[in-house]
């Protein structure tokens, strides 16, 4: 995780599907163990996939993390099947997907050195 340490990154996007989530969590400790002790000037963004809405691993989590840590942490769930009752964001990963979110962060963030993970 060298580009962790490196002080010119300043976005780091995350991407994951399903189960792929597992190695971004420790990423996202490691990023909300800086925060906490007021260490943390990088902006992370999790991009997640599944397949429901039922399949987001620790959709809770992300939710509460946003509330409690929007300065820096930013969740996008995104299902790709049967969507039942769900309204978020929909569609398979694809490079027009990334970048339409891209768009519609803010200017101070999107406009920044990222490093894609």
């Amino acid at each position: 995780m060298e580009f962790l340490s490196n002080p010119t990154t300043e976005v780091v996007f995350l991407l994951a599907g399903g189960t792929g989530i597992t190695p971004m969590i420790r990423i996202i400790e490691w990023h909300l163990e800086k925060a906490k002790k007021g260490e943390n000037s990088r902006r992370v963004i999790l991009i997640y996939w599944n397949r429901t809405q039922d399949d987001i691993i620790w959709r809770d989590v992300w939710e509460e993390l946003v509330k409690e840590e929007s300065k820096w942490f930013h969740f996008f769930p995104v299902c790709t099947g049967s969507l039942g009752n769900w309204t978020g964001l929909t569609g398979r990963p694809s490079s027009k997907q990334i970048q339409g979110f891209i768009d519609k962060l803010p200017k101070d963030i999107s406009q920044s050195k990222a490093r894609q993970g």
